[in-house]
């Protein structure tokens, strides 16, 4: 990505990551998380993006807009469209339920160890 390029969202993280596991560092939350308002949630979990699927799925969506003719957005509005599109697609649906196997099977052998 673009050095010069300023992201939007980048702005809006809270400055305190006090306690975030170093994985957790590697999102981004939903830029009105830090006025803690109702759209950065789903459910009781804070909406995240992959720090590097933002970035990659921003670039995508400038290019989409130079090739396409699309009138010019603001890199905010840009950003916005993205934290709105749908929470889950069945892709993550399926990621979610590996997650889950990943740490059920950890945490069975750390209980057969003990």
């Amino acid at each position: 990505m673009s050095a010069t390029l300023q992201l939007y969202t980048k702005s809006r993280q809270q400055l305190d990551t006090h306690g975030r596991s170093e994985i957790r560092l590697k999102f981004y939350d939903h830029p009105d998380y830090i006025d803690r308002l109702p759209a950065a949630r789903h459910g009781d979990k804070v909406k995240v993006w992959c720090i590097k699927c933002f970035e990659k799925r921003v670039e995508e969506e400038l290019a989409r807009d130079e090739t396409s003719g699309r009138p010019w957005r603001s890199m905010e509005e840009l950003e916005r469209s993205l934290w709105d599109l749908p929470h889950t697609t069945p892709r993550q649906l399926r990621w979610m339920a590996r997650r889950r196997q990943v740490a059920r099977a950890a945490a069975m052998r750390q209980y057969k160890r003990t």
